[in-house]
Order: C-alpha cells, then structure tokens, then sequence
C-alpha cells in the first residue's frame, strides 16, 4: 500500500473556494507525459480541506502535481511557490524545504475538469496563503455597561 490512501467515498470536490491544510508534500515518479515509458520525478502535493463533503461528512482531499524545478517563471511549481509564499524572495523560495510547508494553510480556488478516461476531477487553478483572523474583541454597548453596578457588592 502507498503512502496515500483513496479519500472515502472518492467524492470529487465541487468547483470553489477551500480553506485548506497542506498533509503532504513528497517527490514521486510519473510516467512521461512525451514517452510513458520513461519515468520524471514530480511533486505530489496533497491538501485536506475544512469544508466537508456534504454526503459523507468528510474532508476533501485534494491533490496538486508540479515539476520539480524552480525558477522558470513558466514553470507551474514556481508559480505555485511564488503564490504560496508572496513573503518569501525567490532566492528563498528556491531553498525551502518541503517540511516547512507541511501544515501551512492556504485558500485554494478550484475548477473541476475531466480526466483522460472522462471521469471528473478538481483542478487547483490557484493558491494563495490564509491566516484565519484573529478575533477582534468587542467594546460592550453603553446599555451594557449601563446594566452592571460596579458597587453592587458594597
């Protein structure tokens, strides 16, 4: 068995907008999309959701392939990179590791598409990076503070 299990219930994520958690990032060998009999090395990155799939009650996993060289402004993984850590100078980027991006959440803009066998799938068209916002403490009303007697207790 691979590293990977099939998600339950294999549902394909609906097209939209996820808040999502990247669970893995590691380097697998695909066959060639030029010669399949030749076998390149591609980066498999793979997001759990927060939304659930409303049948199951599950996350969506979602799973996106790069190459797995950076630089080359047409390259899908430096674009993926540049988007995923705006904060970050190429010359960083170029050098992270992929641990340091395991657990990082992201919003994640998905399309749906078809498989060569007509079978859908999610397409993760874009990522960018999601800090949840912190909670802003609220300035009780005037009627509020109104209602407590600080001297009750006296």
């Amino acid at each position: 068995m691979g590293m990977f299990e099939k998600s339950s219930g294999g549902t394909v994520a609906p097209a939209g907008t996820y808040h999502a958690t990247l669970k893995n990032l590691e380097i697998k060998l695909f066959p060639s999309f030029d010669d399949p009999s030749v076998q390149e090395q591609r980066a498999m990155f793979t997001y759990e959701t927060a939304e659930k799939d409303e049948e199951t009650g599950m996350p969506f996993e979602l799973a996106d392939f790069t190459g797995t060289k950076y630089g080359n402004e047409r390259a899908k993984l430096t674009k993926r990179l540049d988007t995923m850590l705006p904060h970050l100078t190429p010359e960083q980027r170029s050098e992270v590791e992929p641990g340091e991006l395991i657990g990082k959440k992201f919003l994640l803009e998905v399309a749906r598409g078809k498989r060569q066998d007509g079978t859908p799938r999610a397409n993760i068209e874009f990522i960018k990076p999601y800090a949840p916002k912190a909670k802003v403490p609220v300035a009780p009303t005037k009627e509020e503070l109104d209602a407590v007697d600080p001297f009750a207790d006296e």
